[in-house]
């Protein structure tokens, strides 16, 4: 209880590797949130993609909706133990990208940032996501963070209202928290697309985007100081191998059909644990994620996952098995479950249903 109230870890700039085992950075002690000495910023949209500190002339800025995009963006997921966001240009070449010039001494995020839009579509439904990143001298693009929101929810999350084609709305979309360090000479971006695959599900029908007038990133944000009771943590003991060093690496894998223009994302890892003298726990993972740039509709995922638990004379699996093929009306689910004690099937069970598409 001696302890400060508040203990945040700020990151500081690095390359995007994905398997990284460490994120460079410092642990921060202080007595009051919000943080000392940081001050809601607003940067803006301008025109030739550029993140300004005022604001620009009125403009429109277009793009069309790519249901792949976010492949680079991680794998958001409690049951992964590895998935960090890559360089996030591959990305950022079917999005919207505004750029800061570059910053002159260090600036530090410490909060949740929000991006204000005004944009239209000429689909009914459409979802609209926004990156922050950093971007280092050698142009890579770091994600420090992002927020999503379908627009059909940007008045209530549970009575939604479709989109009309060619009508301008106002979104406010919380940006996931963060505690980032901006290094000097770096750049601020904002990415702005309607997609984050496969960790939101696409909406059904393609359309064109337009953000009209141009909107502004609202960022708490301090200069270089530090608060008075900061303080560094010191570097980890431990050597850990990376995931993909590992005798039996993950599979983390985004291919893309030239022929059909599907994109799949597969992952796919086995981990075996020895608990104590007699037992052994394997676990086997796989999920297969698809969508098509030119049938949104019917992007579909499955997965599997299995647990084995091996004793002396006995030998306990379970299996767990789930589908869901999207159609532009609904959601088709079908999932199994397979108990076996020492081999022998002990319970099985098949659940299917479809779930309607509720402006989804």
């Amino acid at each position: 209880m001696d302890e400060p109230p508040v203990v945040i870890y700020v990151q500081h700039s690095e390359l995007p590797v994905v398997d990284r085992l460490d994120s460079s950075g410092e642990w921060r002690a202080q007595a009051e949130w919000p943080s000392p000495g940081c001050e809601q910023r607003a940067l803006y949209l301008t025109e030739n993609a550029v993140l300004a500190e005022g604001p620009g002339a009125d403009g429109a800025d277009a793009f069309e909706y790519d249901p792949t995009v976010g492949v680079c963006g991680g794998l958001w997921s409690g049951g992964l133990e590895f998935g960090l966001p890559g360089d996030q240009r591959p990305d950022e070449a079917f999005s919207l990208v505004y750029t800061s010039p570059s910053l002159d001494e260090p600036l530090t995020v410490v909060g949740r940032a929000r991006a204000f839009l005004h944009v239209s579509s000429t689909a009914p439904v459409m979802g609209y996501a926004v990156s922050l990143s950093d971007v280092s001298l050698d142009g890579s693009s770091h994600l420090i963070a992002k927020g999503m929101l379908n627009a059909t929810r940007r008045r209530s999350l549970i009575d939604p209202e479709p989109l009309t084609a060619g009508e301008v709305v106002e979104l406010d979309i919380p940006i996931d928290a963060t505690a980032w360090r901006f290094a000097s000479g770096h750049r601020i971006r904002v990415a702005i697309a309607s997609a984050d695959f496969p960790n939101v599900w696409p909406t059904p029908r393609a359309g064109a985007e337009r953000s009209t007038p141009r909107g502004w990133h609202a960022l708490p944000a301090r200069r270089s100081g530090r608060p008075p009771a900061g303080e560094r943590d010191a570097p980890s003991l431990k050597e850990v191998t990376p995931f993909s060093a590992d005798i039996q690496p993950p599979r983390w894998e985004v291919t893309r059909d030239v022929l059909t223009g599907r994109t799949k994302v597969t992952i796919d890892f086995t981990k075996t644990n020895r608990v104590n003298s007699s037992t052994v726990v394997r676990q086997e993972v796989l999920m297969v994620s698809e969508a098509d740039r030119r049938d949104p509709a019917h992007a579909n995922s499955r997965g599997r996952f299995l647990a084995r638990v091996e004793r002396p004379g006995q030998t306990i699996q379970a299996r767990s098995d789930i589908a869901i093929q999207g159609t532009r009306s609904a959601f088709q689910i079908v999932i199994d479950l397979d108990l076996r004690l020492n081999e022998a099937r002990h319970f099985a069970r098949r659940w299917t249903a479809s779930v309607p598409r509720q402006l989804l």
